[in-house]
């Protein structure tokens, strides 16, 4: 496991954050952020701090050592800012953040969450539909007035019905979901 290994995990760290540098991005959603590391947390801390942002991190259920995060840059001077999260209450330990703000003269809601993977079992189908329909209903609660971001890894594309159900709980509409973004424990591509 990489976590044993802290040359290959720190090196990858490093090269995360000069990718974060280059980026520039005002915010930035994160899954499988370690928590499990005092060395790795001191690390963003400082690469955190260097950059003016905050960082709202949300570990895992069931004591697992990572979770997601959000970055927040202090450039947006973001005002009235509230921080809530969720857990899924179910046996993925998965968790969701959502980030309301005051920025460039609206009220925003920034919303971050790694679902389960789509493994081949008659539990997760299930498990991953209710993920999708309890974030958005929590969504769809919160959003009213507001600009809304919703990011993270949600192991799946635009026609899965887990990003279906958030999509249409909260009227968004799916951007750039045609391309891959990354690429899941397999090494098969996913778009959303």
């Amino acid at each position: 496991l990489e976590t044993k290994n802290q040359k290959h995990w720190s090196s990858r760290l490093e090269d995360q954050l000069r990718h974060l540098d280059e980026m520039k991005a005002d915010i930035v959603l994160l899954q499988e952020w370690w928590h499990g590391s005092a060395t790795y947390q001191e690390r963003w801390f400082e690469w955190v701090a260097s950059q003016q942002m905050s960082l709202f991190v949300t570990p895992r259920t069931s004591n697992k050592p990572d979770g997601i995060a959000i970055l927040l840059s202090a450039e947006l001077t973001a005002t009235n800012i509230e921080f809530f999260e969720f857990s899924f209450n179910d046996w993925g330990d998965r968790v969701a953040q959502l980030l309301c703000f005051d920025a460039w003269g609206s009220r925003w809601l920034v919303a971050n969450t790694h679902l389960t993977f789509p493994h081949q079992n008659f539990f997760v189908s299930p498990m991953r539909w209710h993920q999708g329909r309890k974030l958005g209903e929590v969504l769809a609660a919160r959003s009213r007035g507001k600009l809304v971001i919703v990011g993270g890894d949600f192991n799946g594309n635009r026609l899965d019905p887990v990003v279906e159900n958030i999509a249409t709980a909260t009227g968004a509409v799916i951007h750039s979901a045609e391309e891959a973004t990354h690429r899941d424990h397999r090494g098969n591509t996913i778009s959303c």
